[in-house]
C-alpha cells in the first residue's frame, strides 16, 4: 500500500505530501521547506544533503536522514522491520520513526534526525508540476557519526529506498555520493495490485486503475507477510490492475543520487 486519496493539510508524511497531487492545486513554499529535529549540541560538524529521486515511475516519500555513532540506525538488512520502518515502506507515514529517533537522540544514541516535507518526484511526472526532484536538508555529525537515509518506494507495498551507516566526509568542503538501495521492508505480500497501493500513487505517475480501485492508506494485515528487509526483486506486474513493469520499475543502480557536503 502507499499513500492517501486527498490533501487539506501540510503534513510531513508522503500519506498526505503524495496526495497534493490529486487533489490539490497549489502548495505554499513553506510546506516544501524542511522539518529540523531537535537542536544538537555545539561544536558539531554541519553536512548538506541533497537527495536527488532518478527513476521515472516511483515518487520517493519525503526523505528522512539521520546521524548517529552506535546503535539508533533505521534498519539492518536480515532483519525485522520496526514499526516506524513498516509505516514509511507501506505507507510513506515517517512521523513514527522521526518520532522514535528523536526520542534516541534524547537518550543519546543519536546525534541529530531531519525530514523533508515533501515528496521526490520523477521528472515529467504528472506530480513534477507540484513537487521536486531534489531537495537539500543540512545535518550536523561528529567525526565518527554515521548518516542513516529512508524513503519509502510511494508505488510499491512495502518497498523502500535508503541506506544505513555510510560514512561521512571527512575534511570542510568535501563531497562524497552515498550508494542507493532499494529494499523490501518484508512486512506486506506485494500484489502490486492498484487496490492495495493508494489513489496518490496513480496521479503521481498517472496509470489510473482500469476497475475503479482507489487504495488504502492504512497497512492491510490481511496482507502481512512476517518476513525480514532484503533487496526488493522490483515490480513484475503481477496484477491485471495495478502496477506496469515497465513504467513503474526502477534500475537498481539509478534510484536517486545522494551527495553529502561538508560545512565546516
Amino acid at each position: 500500500m502507499s499513500i492517501t486519496t486527498m490533501i487539506r493539510s501540510t503534513s510531513l508524511t508522503l500519506v498526505a505530501s503524495l496526495a497534493m497531487v490529486v487533489a490539490a492545486a497549489a502548495l505554499p513554499a513553506a510546506a516544501l521547506a524542511a522539518e529540523s529535529g531537535a537542536a544538537p549540541a555545539s561544536g558539531l560538524h554541519t553536512y548538506t544533503v541533497t537527495i536527488t529521486n532518478l527513476t521515472k515511475g516511483q515518487p520517493l516519500s519525503p526523505p528522512l536522514i539521520s546521524t548517529n555513532y552506535g546503535s539508533g540506525q533505521f534498519f539492518k538488512p536480515g532483519g525485522t522491520a520496526n514499526w516506524g520502518v513498516q509505516q514509511i515502506a507501506e505507507n510513506g507515514n515517517n512521523t513514527p520513526l522521526y518520532d522514535s529517533t528523536v526520542l534516541d537522540m534524547k537518550a543519546g544514541y543519536v546525534t541529530d534526525v531531519q525530514r523533508a516535507s515533501a515528496p521526490l518526484v520523477p521528472a515529467g511526472s504528472p506530480a513534477d508540476a507540484m513537487f521536486d526532484q531534489s531537495v537539500t536538508l543540512t545535518i550536523r555529525a561528529k567525526d565518527t557519526d554515521r548518516i542513516n537515509w529512508i524513503s519509502m518506494l510511494g508505488c510499491s507495498n512495502d518497498g523502500f529506498a535508503g541506506f544505513n551507516a555510510a560514512r561521512l566526509p571527512r575534511a570542510k568542503g568535501r563531497s562524497v555520493n552515498v550508494p542507493v538501495l532499494d529494499f523490501d521492508a518484508g512486512t506486506e505480500e506485494n500484489t502490486e495490485d492498484f487496490a492495495d497501493l493508494g489513489a496518490a500513487c496513480q496521479g503521481a505517475i498517472g496509470v489510473k486503475s482500469t476497475q475503479g480501485a482507489l487504495g488504502t492508506s492504512m497497512t492491510d494485515w490481511r496482507l502481512a507477510e512476517g518476513g525480514t528487509i532484503h533487496r526488493h526483486e522490483g515490480i513484475f506486474g503481477a496484477s491485471d490492475d495495478g502496477l506496469l513493469e515497465d513504467v513503474h520499475g526502477w534500475n537498481p543502480r539509478k534510484i536517486a543520487k545522494v551527495s553529502i557536503k561538508r560545512i565546516d
